[in-house]
């Protein structure tokens, strides 16, 4: 049985992910999606991005972003 899949990649692969969407992103932590780009936008989480689109946000940036949100 195959598992979840997000933006066409299986949920085992997005475990190991360097990199995530902000889809992705939200998937994996079940944190809104407007909460992420909102995190993103006021500099609290960083995050490639370009044109003021979020293009990938990196895994450790993702989890020091989670360890530190009250």
């Amino acid at each position: 049985m195959e598992g979840r899949q997000i933006d066409e990649r299986p949920m085992e692969e997005l475990f190991l992910a360097e990199k995530y969407t902000e889809e992705e992103l939200s998937e994996l932590t079940g944190i809104g999606i407007d909460v992420i780009r909102r995190a993103v936008h006021i500099g609290q989480l960083p995050a490639e991005t370009f044109n003021d689109q979020i293009i990938a946000i990196r895994r450790e940036d993702a989890l020091e972003w989670i360890r530190t949100r009250p």
